[in-house]
């Protein structure tokens, strides 16, 4: 099937450009391969997190949520205390629903910063 062939080049370019250091491709990848290998794609989310992605934790957290509550949780966290304002709000709603009394702990450092504090 040309598709899955096409699948398959992609990865290997996506690579190519994750080993390299693009932040992009390493999101891009991990998208590609988060089905079929969680922990790889982890590993690349977190890479383009510390390349500056402001949204890749985000992203691994939204992938996570209707499977791994408590992991999302984590990521949305780490995402919010990188001053990421829309992991906050997601990091809110999620304790909000599991214990009310834990939101404000859950936000309270991540909303302290100044540069989150600006964006609102």
């Amino acid at each position: 099937m040309r598709w899955e062939g096409d699948l398959q080049e992609a990865e290997e370019w996506l690579r190519r450009a994750a080993n390299a250091g693009a932040e992009e491709a390493m999101r891009s990848l991990a998208d590609l391969l988060f089905e079929r290998d969680r922990d790889e794609a982890e590993h690349w989310y977190r890479e383009a997190a510390a390349r500056g992605s402001r949204t890749a934790l985000e992203e691994l957290a939204d992938k996570l949520v209707d499977q791994d509550r408590s992991a999302a949780e984590h990521w949305y966290e780490q995402a919010a205390e990188a001053n990421d304002v829309s992991a906050a709000l997601k990091l809110a709603s999620l304790l909000q629903d599991r214990d009310p009394r834990k939101l404000s702990v859950g936000i309270a450092k991540p909303l302290r910063s100044g540069p989150m504090l600006r964006k609102l």
